[in-house]
């Protein structure tokens, strides 16, 4: 929570300690196949809750409602695997009197902005923290497409290249706070309705084989900003 705030410019003059309970549940029907550069075929599913109090006063701190929604629709076309058109929405909800702010922003968890663990907020494009609040959102749309594959991979150090593909994207995400947010010491900073971040661009991923037992993907992209910043962006990023 403290990460959160100081990503948002917010810094508390009573820091307080909480204590609480979070669930998750998830459902997926999408799979990989050997020759994949994506998850294809099906959908993943996240839905979270969880309350937090005050560990000074016992009161309730906080309530959190989140969940994320992402598809692979796989596309027979040229290459060595399927094209896969991928599309992702995620949302988050805090509510109480002491809700931290969330960050939205920067390029996402290992597979960036479509198919990670379901708790990040990327845009690509903008940096963790182009926009925060008690509540937020993100989405991202995705055609990703096979450009090579190494048949018998060389190896150096232990890495080996696996695998080339590209993809292009389109990427948007807000967050704000309520009324009740920006009367709280601090938080006034936090916008009450800014305009929502919308980048696109294009992506280059490297899939390596890690000590013949992990695949490593490393990612490397531009992103044109259309709103809320102007010119474009280069980025990398990496992942299991």
């Amino acid at each position: 929570s403290r990460a959160e705030l100081a990503a948002g410019g917010i810094v508390l003059s009573d820091p307080r300690t909480l204590v609480g309970a979070a669930a998750a549940t998830g459902y997926g029907t999408a799979r990989a196949y050997p020759f994949s550069i994506s998850p294809e075929g099906g959908v993943r599913l996240r839905l979270g809750a969880g309350r937090w109090w005050d560990a000074g006063s016992g009161g309730r701190a906080y309530d959190e409602l989140s969940g994320t929604l992402a598809g692979f629709l796989p596309v027979p076309a040229w290459g060595f695997a399927n094209h896969v058109l991928a599309v992702r929405g995620a949302g988050i909800l805090r509510q109480g009197p002491l809700a931290p702010v969330r960050s939205i922003g920067g390029t996402g968890s290992a597979d960036l902005a479509i198919g990670g663990d379901g708790t990040s907020f990327p845009v690509r494009g903008f940096s963790p923290g182009a926009r925060f609040g008690t509540r937020g959102w993100t989405a991202s749309a995705e055609w990703r497409f096979p450009i090579h594959m190494r048949g018998v991979p060389g190896r150096v150090l232990g890495f080996s290249l696996v695998a080339v593909s590209g993809a292009l994207f389109a990427d948007a995400g807000n967050a704000w706070c309520t009324g009740a947010d920006r009367a709280r010491p601090g938080f006034d900073g936090c916008a009450a309705s800014p305009p929502p971040l919308v980048t696109a661009g294009a992506e280059l991923k490297l899939d390596l084989g890690v000590f013949h037992s992990q695949r490593a993907r490393l990612a490397m992209g531009v992103a044109q900003r259309i709103q809320g910043g102007t010119g474009p962006v280069f980025y990398f990023g990496t992942g299991f």
